[in-house]
């Protein structure tokens, strides 16, 4: 692979600015003089390259691999970049899911070291809820159809984007394969039938916290369908599970669930 001085450069540079460091500032970190500040704007300018030592250093510094640096891939770790280029999302959410992940590795880890009762506590992991939510279809969208047999989409995502027009203004119901001018198009014809009928038209925000609403509940039952699986494993189970939807217009809470309960039980 060819690697590119001037790639170099940028990514030094871009990360630098970054932690709000002058070059000096960085060379402090890299142990070097202050009067070696040009060797930077060298490297900065992809005239000259720096040691492989700083290269290293600079990576524990950037919270990065080499390959970052190098210009091999686009994001801080080869791993976010795949997780990035798979699915479309920015690098702060492909680090919290592999953070997920390493966190119930930890966590599973830490299950050898406990005793069987202990262990129990940690038959629940965040990734099995996030892994439960992914592969059940009601959390991308449960089939609906309406009058006219269009689908609708009423699962937890939808809904929540469903809210998301709704506090931006646009108040529309949303079917599969929708356009956003389809979007905007179909809000006004409903707002003008509304008002042909006489009737006074839910303002964005209270149809914004009933879809939030919606989907507080789609969520709870997933949940609730984890913690009774959770339930036929192993030894008994606790797991305590908070979601709380609260505001000034309309007040739902979902309070913890605590299980206490032994295998098998129903």
């Amino acid at each position: 692979m060819k690697y590119s001085k001037a790639i170099i450069g940028e990514r030094i540079k871009k990360e630098r600015k970054l932690k709000g460091w002058k070059q000096q500032d960085l060379l402090i970190s890299l142990s070097r003089s202050e009067d070696a500040r040009k060797t930077v704007t060298n490297w900065e300018n992809g005239k000259t390259l720096p040691p492989l030592d700083d290269l290293l250093a600079m990576c524990g510094m950037f919270e990065c691999e080499l390959g970052y640096l190098l210009g091999e891939f686009p994001e801080h770790t080869r791993e976010a970049s795949d997780l990035c280029a798979a699915t479309g999302l920015s690098e702060q959410a492909a680090r919290s899911i592999i953070a997920i992940r390493d966190d119930s590795e930890r966590i599973q880890s830490n299950r050898q070291n406990k005793s069987p009762e202990d262990a129990t506590l940690w038959t629940a992991t965040s990734l099995d809820l996030l892994n439960s939510l992914l592969e059940n279809d009601r959390f991308f969208r449960a089939k609906h159809y309406d009058e006219q047999g269009n689908e609708l989409s009423t699962g937890l995502l939808n809904a929540i984007f469903t809210a998301a027009f709704h506090s931006s203004g646009l108040g529309c119901p949303i079917r599969l394969g929708m356009t956003f001018d389809e979007l905007v198009e179909t809000d006004r014809h409903m707002q003008k039938a509304l008002a042909a009928a006489g009737l006074v038209s839910v303002s964005s925000k209270n149809a914004a916290l009933i879809y939030l609403q919606k989907a507080n509940d789609e969520l709870w039952a997933i949940i609730e369908e984890f913690a009774k699986e959770q339930r036929k494993k192993e030894l008994p189970v606790k797991a305590t599970i908070t979601f709380t939807f609260d505001s000034s217009d309309a007040n739902h809470k979902a309070s913890a669930l605590e299980a206490d309960e032994s295998a098998g039980d129903p």
